[in-house]
């Protein structure tokens, strides 16, 4: 059976028909079905983001993700899994993110713990929704105030892996990547660029729309986050015709010249979507809470 016509997309069918649909047509990557929530997130009002020292702090983060840049081809080398394994991973975490109504950077630091991991061993199958919902355990730990108990993480993988098992992964994790959680992600340098840029709420939630897309990406994996929101926030501004001229390279270190390459892909990644079998991104996006951008 053809894994797309399984997963062909359903106007108006939830996010839960969705990664049902994924799981049935690949059986080995039994991503199961989550209920319905809605988990909006809100424009950054983190204290520790200071706008007086935003250059900076900017400076820094671009400092730092030199020494976190992925291997660009990284799932050529897992045996048993491929980077449609990884998209269908992504595409669950998503929904499992937005049950358990988690911080954004809380997502981005998972997706990254599991790029990194995956960069240093070899995952089965089986092994790969472990790993994913290991990483987010983790992950929330380590930046939400208030982490989901670990009976919740059992429960959305309808009691798949022992809290055993999710505790063994946990520590491979941590050994593999010498206990370094967190890198700067998408998102943190979004937050900066789009306080800069002032976004409005729906140009934020479009530039968050489209950084979140690219997670699913494998060929997106080669640009650095501050490129990505960098492009981000610029598609978002020529989209809604802005008046303002934003200070695009004084702020993020870029020229437009060399966010071409990344829009371009941006782009085509933004209008394939709604073909895109993986849907709980654009279905996210599709509520009123993050304006419909997804649809509009």
């Amino acid at each position: 059976m053809n894994y797309i016509d399984v997963c062909k997309e359903n106007r108006s069918s939830s996010y839960k028909k969705s990664i049902e649909a994924a799981r049935k047509a690949l059986n080995s990557l039994s991503f199961n079905r989550l209920p319905a929530r809605h988990s909006p997130q809100p424009v950054d009002k983190n204290p520790k983001h200071v706008s007086e020292y935003s250059r900076e702090i900017i400076q820094n983060l671009k400092q730092e993700e030199l020494l976190y840049e992925a291997e660009k081809d990284f799932m050529k080398h897992q045996p048993d899994i491929t980077s449609n394994s990884r998209a269908i991973l992504i595409n669950w975490l998503v929904s499992v993110h937005r049950y358990l109504k988690l911080l954004l950077e809380t997502f981005y630091i998972a997706i990254s713990l599991v790029d990194r991991f995956l960069q240093k061993k070899s995952v089965t199958k089986y092994q790969l929704q472990l790993l994913g919902i290991s990483a987010l355990f983790l992950a929330s730990k380590y930046e939400e105030i208030y982490p989901p108990e670990f009976s919740k993480f059992l429960k959305v993988c309808e009691n798949a892996y022992t809290k055993a098992q999710i505790v063994l992964m946990e520590k491979e994790i941590l050994k593999a990547l010498d206990f370094k959680l967190t890198v700067p992600t998408p998102w943190v340098f979004y937050q900066k660029f789009s306080e800069s840029a002032s976004l409005h709420h729906v140009e934020h939630n479009l530039g968050q729309y489209l950084i979140e897309l690219t997670t699913l990406d494998m060929s997106m994996i080669r640009y650095r986050s501050s490129l990505k929101a960098a492009a981000a926030v610029l598609i978002s501004q020529k989209h809604f015709k802005k008046d303002s001229i934003w200070r695009l390279q004084q702020i993020t270190g870029y020229a437009e010249s060399e966010l071409k390459e990344c829009i371009h892909e941006m782009m085509a990644t933004l209008q394939l979507a709604r073909f895109n079998p993986l849907k709980a991104i654009r279905e996210k996006y599709s509520s009123q809470d993050y304006d419909s951008v997804s649809v509009n």
